[in-house]
């Protein structure tokens, strides 16, 4: 048997009969050359589609960019984190401030009312650090949060202090104002006392429950303590009459006035224009009668006139 290899050409078909030697070459480039080129071929092809080097080198690229992204924001929180610190600081030192201011204040206000010092502490100041660290020196973190918690109950305590030596004050500022005294005019003159007297429109013995003052018409009444107005109106024999509460069972009445300023219920001060003088009422000429009742029983206003003014 022969085994012959057909070419066509131009001229023809040509036959190449396959020797032993002819068939060992194409073996060798059947088994040698051809899986060079596949290899080739398949390197080739590697290097052009290396698919997992893409996404390692992009995956790295990835964690570069979110580092730096990272690493902005640490430096950041750190800048802001060192700018609060400062601020906080500052601000701890103003509370510091503040603290020394109210002392100060606390300490004019326990002199000038003669409140016994022992009962409140007007001289403590917050404190922050340790041996290191003195008042108003930068603080870190922990030590500011101690600082500004121990600033904050002394601010309480503080408060509590004002608040009871307000109320000290007020109250005595109220005993001070709802205590009766003076004139219920700014100019005229005592025309009639209290008690027993001639009655001037019948001539007759009669008593007589307050005292008058006799002045021009449409001469300022003013009120002798401070109180609330319980009463504006017509009373029968005192004309357009006020009467004002100070508290204790005390009022004050004042009669025959021409005009009335206050309203029930209104808050007045002492010395606080309440009324214009008149003559309404059972009277002889523009005045004001002027009574004090305890417990709703007239008294002589006389002590309450002419006793000294409370300042303390």
């Amino acid at each position: 048997m022969k085994l012959m290899l057909l070419h066509h050409t131009p001229r023809g078909l040509k036959r190449y009969p396959l020797t032993r030697g002819r068939l060992l070459v194409l073996a060798l480039f059947a088994f040698v050359v051809f899986p060079g080129l596949a290899v080739l071929a398949t390197l080739r092809w590697v290097e052009q589609h290396s698919v997992p080097a893409d996404i390692a080198e992009m995956a790295l690229k990835s964690a570069q960019m979110e580092l730096a992204q990272a690493r902005q924001e640490v430096e950041k929180l750190r800048r802001d984190t060192q700018l609060k610190l400062e601020t906080l600081n500052r601000r701890f030192g103003a509370l510091q401030g503040e603290i020394m201011r109210i002392n100060a204040v606390g300490k004019r206000l326990l002199d000038v009312a003669g409140i016994d010092t022992d009962e409140f502490d007007f001289e403590s100041v917050p404190q922050a650090g340790g041996p290191e660290h003195t008042i108003g020196s930068q603080l870190q973190a922990d030590q500011l949060t101690t600082a500004i918690e121990q600033t904050n109950q002394l601010l309480s305590e503080k408060g509590k202090m004002i608040s009871v030596l307000e109320s000290v004050l007020m109250n005595r500022e109220l005993d001070i104002e709802r205590y009766i005294s003076g004139r219920p005019v700014v100019r005229g003159w005592n025309s009639s006392k209290y008690g027993k007297r001639i009655d001037p429109i019948t001539g007759n013995p009669a008593w007589h429950e307050g005292m008058d003052f006799a002045g021009k018409l449409g001469d300022p009444i003013v009120a002798t303590a401070s109180g609330v107005v319980s009463f504006v109106g017509q009373k029968w024999g005192y004309g357009l009459t006020v009467e004002i509460s100070h508290g204790n069972g005390i009022v004050t009445r004042y009669g025959h006035n021409q005009k009335i300023l206050v309203k029930p219920g209104q808050i007045v001060q002492k010395g606080q224009q309440i009324a214009t003088m008149g003559s309404s009422g059972r009277s002889t000429g523009p005045h004001v009668h002027y009574e004090v009742l305890v417990n709703g029983r007239a008294v002589d206003p006389k002590k309450y006139v002419w006793r000294r003014e409370k300042n303390s």
